[in-house]
């Protein structure tokens, strides 16, 4: 018996050996489920409001973004950093502004500065960019707000 006609006959023989196609299709579909997961948890679960921000500033038109700028001060709209969190606690505890339910406690403190940050900033403070000195501020005033 030749050995193509031994390995068809006799399943034993072909025991432990790895069907090539069999993985691919394999490892094609896992990709593919992942990115599905991936796509409905983004349409879902993911915070929707504050990360998207608009800029108007450019002659009337309307660009929007569903990214912050990690930067520096000042901060203002469309920034994520950990000063914009001072100063969404300090509206929230200070005014009882309502900051929505973003972030991680649900509580509208997330840290990035969007359209709600930029109302409540405007309404209770009557400005939107703030510097390093004025989130020092707040920071030390929150200190003595017990809410």
């Amino acid at each position: 018996m030749t050995e193509t006609a031994n390995k068809v006959s006799n399943p034993a023989a072909n025991k432990g050996k790895v069907n090539k196609k069999a993985l691919i299709i394999g490892g094609v579909s896992l990709l593919a489920a992942a990115g599905i997961g991936y796509g409905i948890y983004h349409f879902f679960f993911k915070d929707k409001g504050d990360e998207d921000y608009s800029d108007e500033d450019s002659g009337g038109a309307k660009k929007v973004s569903k990214t912050f700028t990690n930067r520096d001060y000042p901060l203002s709209y469309g920034t994520h950093h950990p000063g914009v969190g001072i100063l969404q606690l300090y509206l929230k505890k200070t005014y009882h502004a309502n900051m929505g339910n973003y972030g991680k406690n649900k509580d509208g403190i997330d840290g990035k500065f969007g359209k709600v940050t930029k109302e409540a900033a405007l309404k209770h403070l009557k400005k939107a960019v703030f510097t390093e000195k004025d989130i020092a501020g707040m920071r030390a005033a929150l200190k003595f707000i017990k809410v």
